[in-house]
């Protein structure tokens, strides 16, 4: 444990939970906005095709993670260190969020003015 006082694992134990839930439920909200924004049910791709592949790629991904932290506590011997290891993948993750959400965005503005130009 990286803390031994129980408000603050009581405290961290009710932010995870609301985080995983946000993760999932605004996440699933922005893909089937998109979707019908885009207009890709017209376009033959299924909304539950998408989720479908959303859902083995993220089996996957949780397989790999727990193999890796497993891995890392066989390596250094302490249970704590995948949780150290989630720190760096954070800062790994808003730091390439960070710079490509302009890209996105602009992206984002000209798909949706070149779908009202048509």
């Amino acid at each position: 444990m990286l803390s031994n006082d129980f408000l603050v694992l009581l405290v961290g134990r009710a932010l995870g939970g609301l985080s995983t839930t946000l993760l999932f439920s605004v996440f699933e909200t922005w893909m089937i906005t998109e979707y019908h924004n885009r207009g890709l049910d017209n376009a033959g791709l299924g909304l539950g095709d998408i989720f479908g592949s959303m859902t083995t790629l993220s089996s996957i991904v949780a397989i790999l993670a727990g193999v890796f932290g497993d891995s890392l506590v066989q390596y250094s011997a302490s249970r704590t260190t995948p949780f150290l290891a989630s720190i760096v993948c954070l800062a790994i993750a808003s730091l390439l969020i960070w710079t490509r959400w302009v890209r996105i965005l602009v992206f984002t503005v000209r798909w949706t003015r070149l779908i009202k130009a048509m």
